[in-house]
């Protein structure tokens, strides 16, 4: 009896192993990618290509039927990898640059998708409704406002000296602007400053003091960046930073604080 469960064991473990094996062949792959692809299982046909992929069986419907299904499941940048590995050798096939094009765009790959509609026909430009490049491409602006409490020490002890500072408020701006210079070269300049304005307190000596206290930082960020390859680029960039500190009495009954800065 046990001899016959050892050779069942052998018989269904080949049978198992060979059906596993044609699975993973070209036709079968092609036949059942297919299938899933107008199922519209989406995460059947990543899987089934990974697999693929994974046993050396690689092929244009394959890779097309992926990217798609990426696609199709918002995963753009997975999908950009799919079109682009085909599309180095179908330059000319305008659904797969298409697939590619928005690919780029939709996972923030938008030097890569600039670069691309370069190579674009005026027919499929007009198709797909591209406009040139803008002289501007993005905006960015951020400001940022705190406010805080007064918290200095109103009656403090005569016998003891107290030294305090205190924020009075804290801004933060920042505007930020990005040029196509070409289909590879993108300039980035911005503008930003800090403010922080504060009391400087000290009670219990001879003469009290109490004095504002602002701070200013301002800075301007330029860079050029330059798209060497997918994924590769070339910065270079500089800035200028100037800070000014400025302390200024609040009490008439002592003599001016100084400046600095």
């Amino acid at each position: 009896m046990r001899k016959y469960i050892i050779v069942l064991f052998f018989i269904f473990h080949g049978i198992y192993a060979s059906l596993g094996q044609k699975a993973l062949n070209f036709p079968a792959v092609d036949q059942e990618s297919y299938q899933l692809y107008l199922a519209k299982d989406w995460k059947g046909v990543t899987k089934l290509g990974n697999k693929a992929l994974a046993a050396d069986i690689d092929f244009y419907y394959l890779r097309m039927r992926m990217g798609i299904a990426y696609y199709q499941q918002k995963r753009y940048a997975q999908a950009a990898k799919h079109f682009a590995h085909e599309y180095k050798e179908n330059t000319e096939d305008p659904l797969l640059s298409e697939y590619l094009y928005y690919s780029y765009l939709l996972s923030g790959q938008y030097r890569d998708a600039r670069m691309l509609k370069t190579t674009f026909k005026s027919k499929q430009k007009m198709v797909m409704e591209l406009k040139e490049d803008k002289f501007v491409e993005h905006v960015y602006f951020e400001f940022i406002q705190y406010q805080f409490d007064d918290l200095l020490i109103e009656k403090p002890l005569i016998t003891d000296v107290v030294e305090q500072s205190a924020k009075k408020n804290q801004s933060y701006f920042n505007l930020s602007i990005s040029h196509p210079v070409n289909e590879r070269t993108t300039l980035f300049h911005g503008l930003s400053r800090i403010s922080s304005d504060s009391y400087q307190q000290t009670d219990g000596s001879e003469y009290p003091t109490l004095y504002d206290l602002a701070a200013n930082q301002n800075e301007y960020y330029i860079s050029l960046s330059k798209r060497l390859d997918n994924g590769l680029d070339l910065n270079v960039a500089a800035h200028l930073l100037s800070t000014h500190l400025v302390g200024t009495d609040s009490n008439p009954l002592v003599s001016p604080m100084p400046r600095f800065g």
